[in-house]
């Protein structure tokens, strides 16, 4: 029995310019989508190297300590994540610019990724372009 990720993509459309000033929403506060990647190849498939650069979970054969400590849920995450996540340990999440930083960090450059793992990074890096990088964040949890 392995190791297995569920991991959930959070995306926030709400850009300053769509509200007046007054409203001062911050990412995340308000319209927050939820993509769910626990329900496909992401979940079954099993990549240590991966988990290494998130969490340091599987990292016997690289060494490498992850980047990024473990969080925990992040501020305003979606009741729905939370619901899921809870009962998998450890969890954290990770903006755009960081999950791109995570990888290089541990020296996996994209064509090393399995073919789920590329589609989540360019999932992640299409949504930064057209919502920006502080309103997508990756959250995740260890099965």
């Amino acid at each position: 029995m392995g190791t297995g990720i569920h991991v959930f993509i959070e995306y926030d459309f709400t850009r300053a310019e769509d509200y007046l000033e007054e409203y001062h929403l911050k990412p995340f506060d308000d319209n927050v989508s939820v993509w769910d990647l626990g329900r496909d190849a992401l979940r079954e498939y099993k990549d240590y190297d991966l988990f290494s650069a998130l969490a340091g979970v599987r990292n016997s054969e690289n060494g490498i300590q992850p980047l990024f400590p473990l969080r925990g849920f992040p501020s305003g995450c979606d009741r729905f994540i939370k619901q899921e996540l809870k009962y998998n340990p450890p969890v954290s999440w990770l903006l755009a610019d960081e999950l791109t930083a995570a990888l290089e960090h541990a020296h996996l450059s994209h064509d090393q990724l399995s073919v789920p793992v590329q589609l989540l990074v360019e999932a992640v890096a299409h949504l930064a372009e057209r919502c920006g990088s502080d309103r997508v964040r990756i959250v995740f949890g260890f099965t």
